[in-house]
């Protein structure tokens, strides 16, 4: 698989470049590129801090409420995709 490589930090690179082998086949690239490339670094931080001390019950609502809030991010199933691109990031269970 082709990994498509920006001028984006190390630790955001990683993340997307994650999200391409994760999502790719699943939802085409250009889903993966809408979705994701549009983050920054200090937003992939937050979103990470947003779940890590965030309940279970609590973190999906907590990462859509930021998305919402962003002019960015905020696109037709963003929520489910950063929660469980996060969940796979932080457990590297890719």
């Amino acid at each position: 698989m082709e990994v498509i490589k920006t001028s984006k930090s190390s630790i955001l690179q990683n993340f997307i470049d994650m999200c391409h082998i994760l999502y790719d086949n699943l939802h085409g690239k250009h889903r993966v590129k809408t979705i994701f490339y549009p983050i920054s670094e200090a937003q992939l931080t937050e979103l990470i801090q947003i779940y890590n001390t965030s309940s279970v019950y609590l973190r999906w609502k907590n990462v859509g409420q930021y998305i919402a809030k962003t002019s960015n991010l905020n696109c037709d199933g963003a929520t489910d995709f950063y929660v469980n691109a996060i969940q796979h990031y932080l457990y590297k269970d890719y």
